[in-house]
């Protein structure tokens, strides 16, 4: 993950933490015009709980 993927991540977990909806958080998203991983400013909700919901971004993914 590079700084800019990390600064999105972070802003999507501090928005949840304040009781932010998913839908909600891609809408704020794509009012700031930021990209996706697929350079578009269109962001779902679906994609936000993923990422919510995705173990390598909480820190519990397990190595080998």
């Amino acid at each position: 993950m590079n700084e800019r993927e990390a600064k999105i991540v972070k802003f999507i977990y501090s928005r949840y933490l304040q009781g932010i909806a998913p839908n909600t958080i891609a809408k704020e998203l794509e009012d700031k015009k930021v990209k996706n991983v697929r350079g578009t400013f269109k962001w779902y909700g679906s994609t936000i709980k993923s990422m919510l919901q995705n173990e390598k971004y909480t820190g519990n993914a397990i190595l080998s």
